[in-house]
């Protein structure tokens, strides 16, 4: 089992055995036979509550301690402004450049870099270049992937906007061709950690 996965398994088993431990069934199975007919079903519902209490204290106290806390995860956006002016790219974006070498421009100069850090669901703003509006909200870690949710807001109607999840391998790189920008486009450069 994979590291990331064992608080949602822990969970997922809690759960279940929460479940079964009321379901009148198993109950009686477990507690009926060493108490009286009368006596059975007042001790089968105390029963019941005692053991959901026993598993759900040590949850609960996890919890409090930050073992079951979101994960925190890396996110640096690069806006990136692309146009036909001859300029080349930015040494900056060495790493990116066979990606943008396959774009419809031949200049790209990295204009702005922002890091930021977020938890698991938590939203965070970041205001573009040329006012457009960029919301992130990391949604999750499978396959060496991090689901990032991306909306993007332009400033200027006639550009659409965008509201999609991306599946970043961590560590990795993203790009998507943004709103109009200057004599181009804004490109964004999306690279994810955990």
């Amino acid at each position: 089992m994979k590291a990331e996965a064992l608080p949602r398994a822990v969970l997922k088993t809690a759960c279940s055995l929460l479940r079964r431990i009321f379901n009148r069934q198993v109950i009686s199975d477990c507690f009926i036979r060493s108490h009286s007919p009368g006596q059975a079903a007042g001790n089968a519902l105390t029963a019941r509550f005692k053991l959901a209490l026993h598993l759900a204290l040590p949850l609960a106290l996890l919890a409090g301690t930050g073992q079951l806390a979101a994960q925190q995860f890396t996110i640096t956006v690069r806006q990136v402004a692309a146009d036909n002016s001859g300029g080349g790219v930015d040494p900056e974006l060495a790493d990116v450049k066979k990606d943008l070498g396959s774009l419809n421009y031949n200049t790209f100069r990295l204009k702005k870099t922002v890091k930021i850090q977020c938890g698991l669901a938590e939203e965070k703003t970041l205001e573009l270049l040329g006012d457009n509006r960029l919301t992130l909200q990391p949604q999750g870690y499978q396959d060496g992937r991090i689901r990032l949710k991306v909306k993007l807001s332009p400033a200027d109607s006639k550009d659409r906007g965008m509201d999609t999840v991306l599946r970043i391998p961590d560590g990795g790189t993203f790009l998507i061709g943004g709103p109009s920008y200057g004599e181009g486009v804004l490109i964004l450069a999306f690279t994810a950690s955990r």
